[in-house]
């Protein structure tokens, strides 16, 4: 069989890119580029060290994107592709084309990106949706991080990454989402990936109880208009906080204020975490 394949001057074929290769190609293209007084597309660096992280680990796989070069070498498509072979120090088969005209550059990735969630429900027909986005703030809660609608991309997280965590155990997202909907269904505020993502944070990363946080969770939605329990003041601060670090601190600061038995929210520092409960009993009288 053919290792090449052309048509109308374009030349197809599977290769293996060395780091060296990958370097040659993208010096020669920026030369080019350069001499032509073009921009070359902006690099995402985050994404360079997350492609480069999933081929350090052999975990990168030919998905039928290509590397794009003009008739001259100009890197039209997959520059980070390119990037990530040199950085990681790992050759890897690409599907290269070559001859391209520079024109088509602009048709380039114009479409709509396939999302971790199109890939679950892709991948698995029983897929819960919402899934996607509690891996991803249970992930980034067992790395301590406290925003959890942040972009992944200078944190080392590739898709890579949440589909193994997935894959390792689905039933429990599945089980995640279910509950988070219910909560989300009772009270907006409340939002699927935060209310997921703790619940697996505190139930599989740290061991709690799981009747203890359902019950935390349960407490936050009966709530009335008059209460004045660190649940209704947990939604009151809620309500008003967008996103960012400072709605898990709120979820926090509940959580150790019904650990503690106190009507208080305790004070948050640097090294401030969800604490871990004393007793199931002891919490049935908090108000």
């Amino acid at each position: 069989m053919n290792k090449y394949i052309t048509y109308d001057g374009i030349t197809v074929s599977f290769k293996f890119i060395t780091p060296e290769m990958a370097q040659e190609i993208l010096d020669k293209s920026q030369e080019l580029f350069n001499a032509s007084q073009q921009k070359q597309r902006r690099v995402k660096y985050g994404s360079v060290k997350q492609y480069a992280k999933a081929m350090e680990a052999g975990q990168w796989m030919i998905n039928g994107d290509t590397i794009s070069l003009s008739f001259e070498g100009k890197v039209l498509n997959g520059q980070h592709r390119l990037r990530s072979i040199v950085k990681s120090g790992k050759g890897q088969t690409v599907l290269l084309v070559e001859g391209v005209a520079e024109e088509a550059m602009a048709t380039m990735d114009v479409g709509v990106k396939r999302t971790l969630e199109n890939y679950l429900q892709m991948m698995e027909e029983s897929y819960i949706n919402g899934s996607a986005a509690i891996v991803k703030a249970k992930m980034l809660l067992d790395m301590r991080r406290l925003v959890v609608d942040q972009s992944n991309g200078n944190l080392s997280i590739s898709n890579i990454d949440y589909v193994d965590m997935y894959t390792d155990n689905p039933q429990m997202f599945k089980d995640a989402a279910f509950f988070a909907k219910g909560i989300h269904k009772m009270v907006k505020t409340y939002r699927e990936s935060e209310v997921g993502g703790i619940y697996l944070h505190l139930t599989d990363t740290l061991k709690f109880d799981k009747d203890v946080v359902k019950d935390f969770f349960n407490r936050l939605c009966n709530i009335g208009l008059t209460d004045k329990s660190i649940y209704k003041r947990c939604y009151d601060n809620l309500s008003k906080i967008g996103k960012g670090q400072e709605r898990i601190k709120e979820y926090m600061k509940c959580w150790n204020a019904m650990v503690k038995g106190t009507k208080n929210f305790p004070t948050l520092d640097e090294n401030s975490w969800f604490l871990t409960p004393k007793g199931y009993q002891s919490y049935k009288d908090i108000a």
